[in-house]
């Protein structure tokens, strides 16, 4: 029998210290935020990554922030026994063992506990992860469900909070370990319905959106904000079903056959916003070896053999229907007002220089 593969980001990067990694932060977000990082493995894949230093998102993501999250099938939490605002060990500490018991008390199993880079006997930090029974497709029930299973583990302890309050960020990453790291190991499936039973946790007051949508009603700054936004929440789902291509489900997972990269079936992976092709192979497919994927803008170079600035025009003009002349003139405004900046600088600098007593003739 066929293991069951489970999708998440994965780097390719392996890392043996935390320092290693911490000093290379920014690239492995940017990679992880690459659509080719989309993998799928089996539980005992993952642990075999974790192993090897290889850093993680639990979540099937197109970018780095939660507006590319697609969806999920595994939990992380941070077990860091510390104490986030003296950044001290808690008095109380939770184990490995105590969070195997807490948890079985709730009838849930994890599929892996690790050690984080930071562990040792006296201030235990590590990883627990969840293989769910189904893919969540809700990010607000995701980070809802992550929040209540912090809570319940939580609960246990009165010197303060064990969990890292990051765990709750969905498109959060987690760096693999050493090849000792994983001291548990079960493969089985959590069940969803049993996190779902679990007390909610009210989100303080504090914690909710500070700003309105203000621009083009979406909050945004500028057209090329406008198009970005556009271009990540395009339905390509229907886009490629008008396009006559076949939808077909699996469980939650959506593919369209033909692949229109590749031509195999099975082989294109869809979001709402963007795709995976996993069957391309030669030359000119992907970055540094990675497989094809990306958003409508990706599918539509690949496709229609146009550079980006035709693909652009193409789908702001023939898909979005923009108005060519309302685009024209905001953008000459926007340039306007950029221009209009850049010289309030300049004459700013200029009557810097010379009370500074430099030139006197700006």
């Amino acid at each position: 029998m066929q293991e069951e593969l489970i999708q998440l980001n994965i780097d390719t990067v392996s890392y043996k210290t935390k320092a290693a990694a911490a000093a290379e932060y920014g690239k492995i977000r940017n990679r992880l935020g690459d659509p080719g990082s989309i993998r799928r493995v089996t539980a005992e894949g993952l642990k075999w990554c974790i192993e090897h230093g290889l850093t993680f998102m639990p979540a099937v993501a197109t970018g780095t922030t939660s507006e590319f999250w697609q969806q999920q099938q595994i939990i992380c939490i941070d077990i860091d026994n510390e104490n986030f605002k003296t950044k001290e060990k808690l008095e109380t500490i939770c184990s490995p063992q105590d969070a195997l018991t807490i948890l079985r008390d709730q009838d849930l199993t994890p599929a892996i506990i690790y050690k984080s880079f930071s562990y040792s006997e006296e201030w235990p930090r590590f990883r627990i992860v969840f293989v769910l029974s189904e893919i969540l497709e809700d990010k607000k029930e995701a980070s809802e469900l992550i929040a209540s299973l912090c809570a319940v583990i939580d609960s246990w302890f009165l010197d303060g909070r064990v969990t890292d309050d990051t765990s709750k960020d969905i498109n959060k990453m987690y760096l693999g370990s050493t090849a000792d790291s994983v001291i548990y190991f079960n493969d089985v499936k959590t069940d969803v319905n049993k996190l779902r039973e679990l007390p909610k946790v009210e989100e303080p007051e504090e914690d909710q959106p500070k700003t309105k949508p203000a621009y083009y009603g979406y909050g945004l700054r500028s057209l090329e904000d406008k198009l970005n936004h556009d271009i990540q929440s395009f339905d390509l789902i229907s886009y490629l079903k008008g396009e006559g291509y076949d939808l077909k489900r699996t469980g939650n997972t959506r593919y369209i056959n033909p692949c229109p990269i590749c031509g195999g079936n099975n082989d294109f992976q869809v979001f709402r916003g963007s795709w995976v092709c996993y069957g391309a192979k030669g030359a000119g497919y992907g970055k540094n070896g990675r497989k094809p994927g990306g958003s409508i803008i990706d599918l539509l170079m690949i496709t229609k053999g146009t550079n980006k600035g035709q693909a652009l025009e193409h789908f702001k003009y023939n898909l979005m229907n923009y108005d060519r002349r309302e685009w024209a003139r905001e953008y000459a405004r926007e340039k306007q007002e950029e221009e209009r900046a850049q010289e309030m600088r300049k004459n700013e600098e200029r009557i810097k220089r010379m009370l500074e007593g430099g030139s006197n003739n700006g």
